[in-house]
């Protein structure tokens, strides 16, 4: 049995996971463990040393996070689609000069591929486990 009042790596009580702590088991620790495997990756690498180019430079930190957050706003808001698209692309343009720096450049890359990466792990734990849910 869970007790409850632990909290794990995501802080929700009863979800153990912390790694070498006891009680880290079942499909958390292989969570874990598949966390692991990400980290070590080229993707996840590259990613992280973009990351840490721009964050050695403070103003160019806060532009790429303001637009980052910015565009989250718009691609997290309720409308409709063909509006997000107008809005996501104008805040682009606005930003065109922020996109043609070496570093964002190299940054904006590395999240593409990181990201391309994830959405293929999901889809295949998805389709894997979809190929056993249905009903036949």
């Amino acid at each position: 049995m869970v007790n409850s009042n632990r909290s794990g790596i995501s802080g929700i009580p009863g979800v153990p996971g912390v790694p070498g702590v006891p009680g880290t088991s079942g499909i958390y620790g292989e969570a874990d463990k598949l966390v692991s495997v990400i980290k070590s990756t080229k993707e996840f690498n590259e990613y992280m040393q973009a990351k840490n180019l721009i964050e050695k430079n403070p103003s160019l930190k806060k532009e790429v996070f303001e637009v980052n957050r910015k565009l989250e706003g718009i691609y997290s808001s309720n409308q409709p689609v063909g509006i997000i698209q107008a809005k996501a692309a104008e805040l682009k343009r606005q930003s065109a000069g922020l996109y043609k720096i070496p570093e964002v450049e190299r940054f904006i890359r590395a999240s593409n591929i990181f990201n391309d990466m994830m959405a293929k792990v999901l889809r295949f734990m998805n389709d894997s486990l979809e190929a056993e849910m249905k009903f036949k």
